[in-house]
C-alpha cells in the first residue's frame, strides 16, 4: 500500500479506497490494515487515493522537526525526547535545561538550513550497522532492518516516517 500507518509522532495517511473513506490505517504483525467507513468487496483490486495536502503537510512537519532536533543536537548537544505533529500546533521536546538564547540561535539555524537546500537521504540497513552511523538518538525498536534519515551534515536517525527529499521543500 501507498498508505503510511503513521508512527514516530507523525499521523497516518488518509484517503479512498475505491471511493470510500479511510478513517486510520495501522501496522498490525508488519501488516498494513486500512480501517475505512464502509466495506470493500474482498478479493477486488482497489485504487487508492491518499490525502495529499494532509500527506504533505505532515512530511514537512516531520523534517523540519528532523532538522531543529538536528540544529539543537549539533550546536548544543541537546536531544530530542519526543515530538507530537498536529494540525495546529506540534511540539518537539529537548532534553535539558533550554534558554530563550539557545532557542533563537536553533532556530535561526534551522532557517538557514532549509534556504542551502540540503539533501535528504533514506537509507535501508541492519541493526548493527545502523548503530554504528553515529545515529543521533538510540533505536527504539529491536527490528533488524532499520530505516535512517540522513541530512547531510546536519542530522542522522533512524526514522520510520515520510519525508520529502530536501530541505528547500519546507514551508
Amino acid at each position: 500500500t501507498a498508505f503510511f500507518p503513521g508512527g514516530g509522532g507523525q499521523s497516518s495517511d488518509l484517503g479512498t479506497l475505491d471511493g470510500k473513506e479511510v478513517v486510520d490505517v495501522l501496522e498490525e504483525d508488519n501488516r498494513i490494515c486500512h480501517v475505512l467507513k464502509e466495506k470493500l468487496e474482498v478479493g477486488k483490486v482497489v485504487k487508492g487515493v491518499i490525502d495529499w495536502k494532509r500527506r504533505q503537510d505532515g512530511m514537512q512537519q516531520h523534517l523540519a522537526q528532523h532538522v531543529l532536533s538536528g540544529c539543537f543536537f549539533s550546536m548544543f548537544n541537546a536531544n530530542t525526547a519526543g515530538i507530537h505533529l498536529g494540525h495546529d500546533v506540534s511540539t518537539v521536546d529537548i532534553i535539558g535545561n533550554i534558554s530563550e538564547d539557545m532557542i533563537r540561535k536553533a532556530e535561526k539555524r534551522a532557517n538557514e538550513v532549509i534556504k542551502e537546500n540540503h539533501k535528504v537521504n533514506f537509507i535501508m540497513t541492519d541493526r548493527e550497522k545502523a548503530q554504528s552511523m553515529g545515529l543521533r538518538r538510540d533505536l527504539a525498536t529491536d527490528d533488524n532492518t532499520i530505516r535512517v534519515v540522513q541530512i547531510e551534515d546536519l542530522d542522522i536517525n533512524a526514522c520510520c516516517g515520510v519525508h520529502p527529499s530536501h530541505t528547500l521543500e519546507l514551508q
